[in-house]
């Protein structure tokens, strides 16, 4: 089961930002299309309007590339060799590695933390529309992704957390009417004081914080996120509601923010609430005032480096709701998930992502640090389901006002 930050006790109240913590819910899982439960959770968020107008997106935006095995143009897999003609790799049956839920659980042995590894000699692949990314695609979590040397060394010039990557020997080939190139394997490296100086970590030995908010910090560089994203929520919805039916809801952030929890949470809802009604009574002008602001479905391509956020809060009563769900343990909503890009190209783009399993072996004793289970996305800038917004919403995990966007912007 996924699970972001849960409140520690039952029906506990959504704190201050500092203090901001999130609920569980199901795994992130890529979709090639809007299917029927993705188009169920869009229309309880935004009326069947809005799933008109993403399926249509759907149709008309140009994706990256999705090939499957036996497709033509599907890559060829290689080994570079300093000496001699590289070798063909086709009968490694090991050469894509991503993991999975088992049995509830991500881990394989949970007190070595070892994660539940699938390692495959062909699996689908999504190549980024300039054919200089590519990653696995399916619903497992891709451990490994694939580039260019100039995709890797951008990245490494722009990435200043704890992660850089690291290009291996391996290497997809592709071939076609433009010709050849070499998307290399990539791997995370971490570089750690331990109690004999430096330790350096790669590939799946890479250890992380599990929680998103942890995660994303550890891999950008920045300082926690979570109070800057819940913030970027209420502070987003103002703007667009503002520029929506000419309030001056942004203005009165800081003195709801600094006039106590009672107010500062009957802000949020008002801001839920009316952004809710907005959506049922005027699509076009909530779409225009994303695409202005660069939210949602219209942030543009990120650097790598830059913080991704989803957030989710209800109205009053989907608030209360909530709180009365969790008190009885059946809340499977939560309020914000958090990645980090790490590589892109054009309108695609790579995440390194994690977030709180709640394995029922393991817990949260790798929150902080020691986790095993990062993995790679590869997402599209541009509205329709492979966007990060998108993909966020189909978890089905939010409710109410659901806004993305990127921290570092």
């Amino acid at each position: 089961m996924r699970a972001h930050d849960r409140p520690s006790e039952p029906g506990a109240e959504r704190p201050r930002p500092p203090l901001h913590l999130t609920a569980p819910a199901r795994p992130l899982q890529h979709r090639a299309a809007l299917h029927p439960a993705q188009a169920s959770a869009l229309q309880r968020v935004a009326g069947n309007n809005a799933v008109v107008r993403t399926i249509q997106r759907t149709a008309t935006v140009q994706r990256a590339e999705t090939v499957a095995p036996g497709d033509p143009g599907y890559p060829e897999k290689r080994q570079r060799r300093i000496l001699g003609k590289d070798q063909d790799l086709t009968g490694d049956n090991e050469f894509f590695v991503s993991q999975q839920e088992r049995d509830g659980s991500y881990f394989e042995n949970p007190a070595e933390l070892t994660p539940n590894l699938v390692r495959a000699g062909t699996v689908p692949l999504r190549i980024s529309t300039a054919r200089d990314l590519a990653i696995e695609d399916g619903v497992n979590e891709p451990k490994v992704f694939f580039a260019t040397s100039t995709r890797i060394g951008e990245a490494n010039a722009k990435l200043k957390g704890a992660v850089t990557l690291v290009k291996t020997s391996k290497y997809l080939l592709l071939t076609g009417d433009r010709g050849e190139r070499k998307l290399y394997q990539v791997e995370p490296k971490v570089q750690k004081k331990g109690r004999h100086g430096k330790e350096t970590q790669q590939g799946l030995d890479v250890r992380t914080p599990q929680r998103c908010n942890e995660m994303a910090a550890f891999v950008s560089g920045a300082f926690n996120p979570a109070t800057p994203g819940i913030e970027k929520w209420h502070i987003g919805l103002a703007r667009l509601i503002d520029r929506i039916d000419g309030s001056s809801l942004a203005a009165d952030f800081a003195t709801a923010a600094a006039a106590g929890p009672d107010a500062y949470l009957a802000y949020g809802a008002n801001l839920s609430a009316r952004f809710q009604a907005l959506v049922q009574v005027n699509p076009a002008a909530v779409d225009q005032a994303l695409e202005a602001l660069g939210m949602n479905e219209f942030m543009p391509t990120p650097n790598p480096g830059d913080i991704l956020v989803t957030v989710g809060y209800g109205d009053a009563a989907q608030e209360e709701q909530r709180k009365q769900n969790r008190a009885a343990g059946n809340d499977n909503t939560f309020e914000y998930h958090f990645g980090t890009a790490v590589a892109s190209s054009g309108g695609d783009y790579v995440t390194m992502e994690n977030y709180a399993r709640r394995d029922r072996d393991v817990g949260l004793r790798t929150g902080s640090s020691g986790d095993p289970l990062f993995f790679f996305r590869m997402y599209v800038a541009a509205p329709g389901a492979d966007s990060w917004h998108a993909r966020q919403v189909a978890t089905d995990g939010f409710i109410g006002a659901i806004v993305s966007a990127n921290l570092s912007g």
